[in-house]
């Protein structure tokens, strides 16, 4: 996962305080724990067992109100149970659709993630509810939603485009953001990393179309150059990685159709201008923008370096799919 800051869980935690039976459970589960003996694989396994037995709603409770909780639930023995839990979620308008474990998200991490997305889907409309909401959306980027990075990206990128600043301190959290969603989710992830560098390559065009100063012009060009240049990289990592991405694929927008639903995320322009059309079109507009011969062929050449290295690596760990 990226080293990003813990979001605050008050709101949620105090929304989903735990019940009599959760308390009774965590009580029983803290007693096993304080007796364990490490060397007794039979201990371990009931302690393993009585996790198993929990709910996935209580899950949240405990994991919300007992930090150490989440430590046990992280045991490699647990790994298994928390992906068979992963396949058993859907939505319910599909009945034939379920997730899929991924490869670069914790197990428990992604379960936890796809209850907070729930959570944030049911909470938005609700005006009484916009700070629960917040939390959860917040909460499920921090271990690893696709479906809310998407959001919290989108809306960093609104902001830029209000604001049109340029200065690093507002840039920067755009692009680490980016970057590390595309390590997580493969196709998708860096699908929406390269349309978030085609909009800050866009904002310092526009906003070197506004500058007399030289110098500035300058170095607002290189900037929206090296934008493009990265675009059009992380682009040729969607299109390589795809075969290697399809639980990234199937989960971004439960089972819905990539490009059709990362447009309708951001806007008009977007979708009409970046995502509509198939990769080809992509690829042209990304052409259009990364003109110069050698930034195209270093695009394509590090996408192609970076892809082997992504796919060696999960090969190495006898990884299906990101």
């Amino acid at each position: 996962m990226p080293r990003e800051d813990q979001p605050s869980t008050e709101l949620i935690a105090a929304r989903l305080k735990p019940t009599d039976f959760d308390l009774t459970t965590i009580t029983h589960i803290k007693t096993k724990l304080q007796a364990l003996d490490l060397k007794d694989d039979g201990q371990k396994q009931e302690l393993i067992n009585s996790i198993e037995k929990l709910s996935i709603p209580t899950i949240i409770m405990l994991s919300l109100n007992h930090p150490f909780f989440i430590v046990l639930c992280q045991l490699s023995s647990l790994k298994e149970h928390w992906k068979n839990k992963i396949k058993e979620q859907g939505v319910s308008d599909k009945p034939d659709y379920h997730m899929l474990p991924q490869a670069n998200i914790k197990p428990f991490n992604l379960l936890c993630a796809i209850t907070y997305t729930n959570l944030y889907i049911e909470y938005a409309d609700k005006p009484d509810l916009a700070a629960e909401a917040t939390e959860c959306l917040q909460l499920a980027a921090f271990l690893g939603s696709f479906y809310a990075r998407c959001i919290l990206l989108r809306n960093k990128l609104f902001k830029l485009k209000r604001t049109r600043k340029t200065e690093q301190e507002d840039i920067k959290p755009i692009t680490t953001y980016a970057n590390d969603t595309a390590k997580l989710h493969g196709t998708p992830g860096h699908l929406l990393a390269s349309y978030a560098y085609f909009r800050l390559g866009k904002n310092f065009n526009y906003m070197l179309q506004k500058t007399t100063d030289k110098s500035a012009k300058e170095d607002l060009l290189h900037r929206a150059n090296f934008c493009y240049r990265i675009a059009l990289q992380h682009f040729h990592m969607s299109t390589f990685l795809q075969p290697y991405s399809t639980a990234a694929i199937n989960n971004a927008f439960f089972g819905s159709e990539l490009s059709n639903m990362l447009g309708k995320s951001f806007d008009e322009e977007a979708h009409d201008n970046f995502f509509s059309g198939g990769t080809e079109r992509t690829q042209e507009i990304l052409f259009t923008h990364c003109t110069k011969p050698e930034d195209q062929q270093t695009a394509l050449a590090t996408a192609t370096i970076e892809s082997d290295k992504i796919k060696e690596d999960l090969e190495a760990r006898g990884e299906l799919s990101l």
